[in-house]
């Protein structure tokens, strides 16, 4: 897609939002925890991956799950993308895990999304084993959040 010239800055940078769809890698400065006694840490830039992308009242939400390069444990709501072939394709440089326990849903144009050079946050893509298990991980806490959701109407309906 070619951009004129005389289009605003901040259309050029937001491009990467109407593409961005589940598996996708993305920079964000996702909130880190305060620990017992501490102040909150300052959120740094670390690899999401896009869990869902979904549209509320004209509102572009995207939930994220974080990666991290210290988690050791193994679990079915994890994805460690480690292979050389993996890293490439999903723009990291070190293994990484995705843990889908942890996710965070925010609008499309939340300011912690770190654009790189080219104007978009998104530096690669899951892709063979690690996209196969990413949706099985998906469907899981789909249907999780759907048996959540029943059992909630269930109550309401009862007297």
């Amino acid at each position: 897609m070619l951009f004129k010239p005389d289009q605003p800055l901040c259309y050029r940078k937001r491009r990467w939002q109407g593409s961005v769809r589940p598996g996708d890698i993305v920079m964000y400065r996702f909130p880190l925890p305060a620990f017992d006694g501490e102040p909150a840490r300052p959120s740094f830039p670390c690899p999401c991956v896009i869990h869902d992308v979904t549209a509320h009242s004209g509102i572009h939400l995207i939930t994220l799950i974080c990666g991290t390069t210290g988690l050791k444990e193994q679990g079915p709501n994890l994805i460690l993308v480690a292979s050389p072939q993996a890293l490439i394709l999903a723009g990291l440089t070190t293994p990484t895990r995705f843990d889908g326990s942890i996710r965070l849903t925010v609008s499309s144009h939340n300011q912690g999304f770190e654009a790189a050079a080219n104007g978009s946050p998104i530096i690669g893509r899951l892709a063979g084993i690690e996209r196969d298990k990413f949706r099985n991980m998906r469907s899981r806490i789909q249907a999780g959040i759907d048996a959540a959701a029943q059992a909630q109407a269930m109550r309401r309906l009862r007297p």
